[in-house]
């Protein structure tokens, strides 16, 4: 069975909503369907809230002490960071 649509009303700059409409036309899509796709292309709110380690520190979490959980790539960069500021100051 179809997804249920609705109507939504927004407002754009003109500019932006002309290039949304020849964007669309350009690949023979309606700019209601090109925004339908775009928006469903957008990560889901709950999914930026949890912080995820990439596979590469994943992988590495075998090497951790037990209990410790795995460094995520936000805090192995900022501790990076540190060390260059450090190291070139």
């Amino acid at each position: 069975m179809p997804a249920m649509q609705t109507k939504l009303t927004i407002r754009l700059d003109k500019r932006l909503v002309d290039k949304v409409k020849r964007w669309a036309a350009s690949r023979h899509r309606s700019a209601s369907e090109a925004v339908e796709r775009f928006s469903a292309q957008s990560p889901d709110p709950e999914a930026l809230r949890t912080p995820k380690s990439s596979s590469w520190v994943r992988g590495l979490s075998g090497l951790l002490d037990e209990g410790q959980p795995a460094p995520t790539d936000e805090k192995l960069r900022d501790e990076y960071i540190d060390y260059l500021e450090g190291k070139y100051r």
